[in-house]
């Protein structure tokens, strides 16, 4: 596994460009790394294994509109299909269900907006979907193993 130092945020944002998984650590005053916190891709993580047009589809709809309230109901709709059908094919091309993807898109983009924005907590939560800000604090915790704010200062970019 190659490791990649982040030393400022144009760094930071040629790894993202690239494509590279970013590790977070808390570091000790000589810059050491003392505890492993998360990893983030900045990506939904689930490449497609078996390419398939509705779901193409539906990873476009879900990618572009990941802040509004989306119904499996809705995004069936949308690719004209069934919804029982969508879930089957989505599956079988991702590994993950269309509930897991949204997540997925959902926290790598608040991950993103905590690291790249000064937005408060409360603002990031509503721009990625959640109108409790209490329960996306506890998605973001189960996601990435630690609070958003945890997150967010865990990273120090000069």
């Amino acid at each position: 596994m190659q490791n990649i130092v982040i030393v400022d945020k144009e760094s930071m944002q040629e790894a993202i460009k690239d494509g590279k998984k970013l590790a977070l650590f808390v570091v000790n005053d000589d810059g050491e790394p003392e505890r492993f916190l998360s990893s983030v891709h900045y990506s939904t993580g689930y490449p497609l294994k078996k390419p398939n047009k509705y779901v193409e589809k539906a990873i476009e709809y879900i990618e572009e509109n990941y802040y509004k309230d989306i119904r499996s109901e809705d995004l069936a709709d949308f690719c004209d299909v069934s919804s029982s059908h969508l879930s089957r094919l989505f599956s079988a091309a991702t590994g993950a269900t269309v509930t897991a993807y949204i997540l997925s898109v959902r926290m790598n983009r608040a991950a993103y907006l905590l690291v790249n924005t000064d937005e408060s907590v409360v603002d990031i939560a509503r721009e990625v979907g959640y109108v409790d800000c209490g329960y996306f604090h506890k998605r973001f915790r189960a996601f990435f193993g630690v609070t958003p704010l945890e997150y967010r200062n865990s990273i120090s970019l000069t």
